[in-house]
């Protein structure tokens, strides 16, 4: 299950950007569409929806998920990533952490 995925310095992304899975307090009332976690209290929503204008990042963050999933997996190829290029700070700074 995912809880929280962040990606930095892969492709559009240059700084962190999080997709966060845990239910704000709005949604307790909401029990039907919460998943809870381990013993906290806290849950996890059911769905995401990314939705966002043309070239704001929402297919780039879909693949830094695989990307992660390959590497997971060992599947991945290392030369075969594309870092953040509009920035020089990123062109040795660690990729999709």
């Amino acid at each position: 299950m995912l809880i929280s995925f962040s990606v930095s310095n892969f492709r559009s992304f240059g700084e962190e950007v999080t997709l966060n899975m845990v239910a704000s307090k709005k949604l307790s009332d909401h029990q039907n569409h919460l998943v809870p976690i381990g013993e906290t209290g806290e849950s996890v929503v059911r769905c995401a929806l990314i939705y966002g204008p043309n070239a704001a990042g929402k297919s780039n963050l879909i693949k830094a998920m695989n990307y992660a999933q390959q590497a997971i997996r060992g599947n991945y190829r290392v030369r075969t990533l594309e870092t953040f290029r509009f920035d020089r700070r990123f062109v040795r700074a660690p990729a999709a952490e």
